[in-house]
């Protein structure tokens, strides 16, 4: 209904999926994020400075990554987090 099983053509490469409600996140081995589906609350929004990202995750209308050293993005609604927080220990 809202383009999340519509894989765009940029998502090639792929190292990880994560889906929410309506959308769907792909990381690329180069550490680069595809999103795609619906975008109400701005959960497709990729923040600036998101590269190098070795993990994804979401909810159902906000989006995560995991920067290789330790910085963590959130968007979208309900994000805990701001766009770029400080880096925090990797396990």
């Amino acid at each position: 209904t809202y383009g999340q099983t519509n894989v765009p053509t940029q998502a090639t490469n792929l190292v990880a999926l994560a889906a929410g409600y309506h959308h769907t996140l792909a990381l690329r081995a180069d550490g680069q994020i595809v999103a795609w589906g619906r975008n109400n609350a701005g959960q497709l929004n990729i923040p600036e400075g998101a590269s190098n990202i070795v993990a994804i995750w979401s909810g159902a209308e906000h989006s995560y990554a995991r920067r290789a050293d330790g910085t963590l993005f959130g968007w979208g609604a309900g994000a805990q987090l701001p766009a770029a927080t400080t880096p925090v220990a990797v396990m």
